[in-house]
């Protein structure tokens, strides 16, 4: 059998591609080594090359090698290694950007380091239209890679060339988007703000004269009954945003407390454990891992850890904690959140109400 999409990714001795081959696929894997690791994934496709360089660049001089995929395929998917996806979730992403007619799509990300705010998984929405996908994973029609793949070449980085591609294909703010429901995490932290790479990102702009503000052109919800069969309380997109917004200043207030302050008490729900629960609950409904960092460090402060045994158990035992209870075991009288006003406790009170509205 033929297949209509691909895959093409730059990976190296630590990539996770074998998990996007799991079970049934309907694509074909390209792979293009650019470390040692040649040998230990030679077998994983027929697709298989080896060169140095940058992820983009690599799949510009692999697109001019084989210029017959551009005939071949009609949805080409370009993952950084990192990426933790199964077949199943790629699969989806091919079909969706059929269904939608997209031309530019990447897939939310889920419990993920993370550079731009709006990549993040909606949790209400099927997707939400964009003008910007990042070069981490991004997703192209055949049209649009006809389009952009020069840009690939613009420098050694592909910093800034984002930036272009709506304007390229043209974009009409129904034909690029971020897919809320799918699953994919970016595993690793964020590491190549290279002085370099800033340099070219900030040359490519200014060279096209590109606007680097991102909007989002709208939503595509999922439907409430859905919502509220898989246990969703608030299912208006616009309180989503508002409680999520509201969350993000009391994770940040609690990120400037604990380096401002030596005093909070280490137990209790209006202490540190509290804060603990907060950032873990925090991380799960943002999608923002690096919370899940925050209270993972806590947890050994409080609990003088070394033993990287004993962190995710005791990391396990905080998850599986109801967090609708909490309010009332840091105020018992309270009925209605109050507004954060200069405490931790008062701060952790409305978090935790929030919270529990939005899990």
């Amino acid at each position: 059998m033929k297949e209509r999409d691909c895959v093409i990714a730059a990976i190296g001795k630590d990539s996770l591609h074998q998990n996007w081959i799991k079970g049934y696929k309907n694509f074909d894997l390209h792979l293009i080594i650019y470390d040692d690791s040649y040998d230990k994934y030679k077998n994983d496709t027929e697709y298989i090359c080896s060169m140095k360089g940058y992820k983009l660049k690599l799949v510009y001089k692999y697109m001019n090698r084989h210029p017959e995929y551009l005939e071949k395929y009609e949805y080409f998917f370009i993952p950084d290694d990192d990426i933790l996806m199964d077949s199943q979730n790629i699969n989806n992403l091919f079909m969706l950007m059929r269904g939608y007619n997209l031309q530019i799509a990447q897939p939310g990300l889920s419990d993920s380091y993370y550079t731009y705010p709006h990549t993040l998984r909606n949790k209400l929405s099927v997707l939400h239209y964009t003008s910007f996908v990042e070069m981490m994973l991004p997703c192209f029609s055949k049209n649009a890679l006809r389009k952009v793949l020069h840009t690939f070449n613009a420098n050694e980085s592909g910093w800034g060339t984002e930036w272009h591609w709506p304007i390229l294909i043209e974009s009409n703010q129904k034909d690029m988007a971020v897919i809320d429901c799918l699953k994919a995490i970016h595993t690793r932290p964020v590491q190549s703000y290279r002085p370099q790479n800033v340099k070219e990102g900030n040359d490519y702009v200014k060279q096209h004269r590109l606007n680097t503000s991102i909007s989002i052109y709208g939503y595509v919800p999922r439907s409430k009954k859905e919502l509220k069969n898989n246990g969703y309380v608030i299912t208006d997109l616009q309180t989503y945003h508002t409680y999520l917004k509201q969350l993000d200043k009391i994770a940040h207030y609690l990120i400037t407390s604990l380096h401002q302050e030596n005093n909070i008490p280490p137990k209790g729900m209006d202490g540190l454990e509290g804060v603990i629960l907060f950032f873990i609950n925090y991380a799960r409904i943002s999608e923002k891992r690096h919370y899940k960092d925050v209270a993972l460090s806590l947890l050994k402060q409080v609990y003088h850890m070394d033993d990287k045994t004993s962190q995710p158990n005791l990391l396990a035992v905080f998850e599986q904690i109801n967090i609708k209870k909490i309010p009332k075991l840091i105020f018992p009288s309270s009925e209605t959140p109050s507004s954060p006003t200069s405490t931790i406790s008062e701060y952790l009170y409305t978090g935790f109400t929030l919270l529990a509205l939005l899990s």
